[in-house]
C-alpha cells in the first residue's frame, strides 16, 4: 500500500504555520513558496546590504519541521544553516543564536562560505557540514558531512574545465600526514582530510585546515610550478615515504626473519614468542591503519613540474 501523501498547502495553512516565523522578523514569499512540498519561504522584514538572506521551512517532513536558511555574500559565495529534530520555536531561537554573517570568513584569498548543521534533539551547538571558497579559476569546497572519525574531502574543481592546470598529486599532503594525495575525479580532484572525531573540536579544526588549503594552493599557483619541487622538496619524500609504507613496512617485517633467527636462535629452536612476533606486528600494524589504511600503490616518485603545469597568478 502507498504511502499517503499530505495534502498541499492552504493559504490559511500558510498564514497560521507561518504565524511564529514572522514574529520573528520574517514575511511570506509566496512566490517561492511550494504548497505541493509543505515548504513555505521567507524573506527578511529588514534586508541586510550585504547579505541576501532566505528562510525556507518544510512542514511535510517525516520528522517534523526543518529549517534550511541561506545566504549569499556579494562575491557570490553562498551559506548554509539546517536547524532540524524540534520544535519551531526551538529552532527559530536556534537560529537566531548563528547570524548568517558569521558564516563567512575573509581571508586574503576571497570570501571563505561555511555550512552548519543542528539537530536539537542531539546536538547542543552548530556543526561544521561544509566549506567553500574559490582561487582564481579553482573552486575549493570542503565535504565534512562524514561519520564522526573518519575523514572529510576537500574537492577542487576548475571553475573553465577547458582551462584544468595540472596539479602535482602531492599538493596538499606536503602540508603534513593529515592529508592525503590529490586524486584526479570526475574533472577536478578530491583530497581526503583527517579531522578530531568529535565536536566541537571537530568543526573548528576543519575551518582551519580549510583556510590552511586556501593560502597555500593560492601561494602555489601564484609561483612558477618548478618552484614547487624547490620549496616543498623535503615534505614531498616524507609524503613518498608516507604513502609508500604499505609496500615497505611489510617487506620489512618479512625480511627481518632471517635476523630473528640468526640473533635468537638457541640450541636449535627459536624462542615460542619470536615465532610468533611476525603475526603480532602484522595485527599491530591492521589496529594502527583500520582507520586511516594507506592506499596500496607504487607512489612515484618526487619530480619537478612541469614548466606549463598552470600559468602563474592567472585569474
Amino acid at each position: 500500500m502507498s504511502e499517503r501523501r499530505p495534502a498541499p498547502l492552504t493559504h490559511h495553512d500558510i498564514l497560521r504555520l507561518g504565524a511564529p516565523v514572522v514574529r520573528r522578523g520574517w514575511r511570506v514569499d509566496l512566490a517561492e513558496s511550494d504548497r505541493t512540498a509543505g515548504s513555505i519561504a521567507f524573506l527578511p522584514s529588514e534586508p541586510d546590504p550585504a547579505l541576501k538572506v532566505g528562510l525556507r521551512v518544510d512542514f511535510h517532513g517525516r520528522s517534523g519541521p526543518k529549517l534550511v536558511r541561506t545566504a549569499a555574500h556579494a562575491d557570490g559565495a553562498v551559506a548554509a544553516y539546517l536547524v532540524e529534530r524540534g520544535s519551531l520555536e526551538a529552532m527559530l531561537e536556534a537560529l537566531g543564536s548563528l547570524p548568517a554573517a558569521a558564516q563567512f570568513r575573509s581571508t586574503d584569498q576571497g570570501v571563505i562560505a561555511d555550512d552548519f548543521s543542528l539537530r536539537l534533539d542531539r546536538e547542543a551547538s552548530p556543526r561544521l557540514i561544509g566549506c567553500c571558497g574559490r582561487i582564481g579559476g579553482l573552486v575549493l569546497s570542503l565535504d565534512a558531512k562524514t561519520i564522526m572519525g573518519e575523514p572529510m574531502t576537500l574537492h577542487i574543481r576548475p571553475v573553465d574545465p577547458e582551462r584544468k592546470p595540472s596539479l602535482p598529486d602531492d599538493l596538499l599532503a606536503v602540508l603534513g600526514p593529515r592529508w592525503r594525495p590529490l586524486i584526479d575525479h570526475r574533472g577536478g580532484w578530491n583530497c581526503e582530510l583527517k579531522a578530531p572525531g568529535k565536536d566541537p573540536r571537530r568543526s573548528i579544526v576543519a575551518r582551519e585546515r580549510f583556510a590552511q588549503a586556501m593560502t597555500h594552493v593560492d601561494a602555489v599557483l601564484a609561483s612558477p610550478p618548478p618552484r614547487f619541487h624547490g620549496a616543498f622538496l623535503g615534505a614531498r619524500w616524507r609524503s613518498f615515504v608516507r604513502r609508500s609504507s604499505i609496500i615497505w613496512v611489510p617487506l620489512l617485517i618479512v625480511g627481518s626473519l632471517p635476523l630473528i633467527d640468526w640473533l635468537f636462535l638457541t640450541e636449535r629452536q627459536l624462542h615460542p614468542l619470536f615465532q610468533m612476533s611476525p603475526p603480532i606486528i602484522f595485527a599491530f600494524l591492521m589496529l594502527i591503519w583500520w582507520r586511516d589504511m594507506p592506499r596500496f600503490e607504487v607512489p612515484p616518485l618526487p619530480r619537478p613540474v612541469p614548466d606549463d603545469a598552470w600559468q602563474p597568478g592567472e585569474p
